[in-house]
């Protein structure tokens, strides 16, 4: 398994410039900085985990902060996975409906809704 110690850079490391180093990605950036929040209690257990915000603090697109997210839930046990998928499904239906959506199935991780 690989080091996830917060001393750790992993593949995602910067270089001196700030930029991302060859071996990076952004969703290894945005996994490394939202595992290191975590552990350093910013982030702390039961927060919602709002991923525009995260992404936006980060100055990247909510694709490589959705795919970190995924990462970090494929690693909770069961139990941690469901708390977060109902306040994430809870998240979101707020925001449907607050915006006049319909929610017609949720699909695995997914929502499926029409206006």
């Amino acid at each position: 398994m690989a080091d996830t110690s917060p001393d750790n850079q992993g593949p995602a490391a910067s270089d001196s410039n700030g930029g991302l180093s060859k071996q990076g990605s952004l969703a290894d950036v945005a996994y490394n900085s939202v595992f290191r929040m975590i552990l350093s209690r910013e982030l702390a257990g039961g927060t919602v985990i709002q991923e525009r915000k995260l992404a936006d603090s980060l100055g990247i697109s909510r694709t490589p902060m959705r795919e970190a997210l995924k990462r970090l839930a494929g690693e909770l046990d069961a139990s941690e996975l469901a708390t977060f998928l109902n306040r994430h499904f809870a998240l979101q239906a707020t925001g449907i409906d607050a915006e006049g959506g319909i929610i017609d199935k949720y699909i695995g991780d997914s929502i499926m809704a029409f206006w």
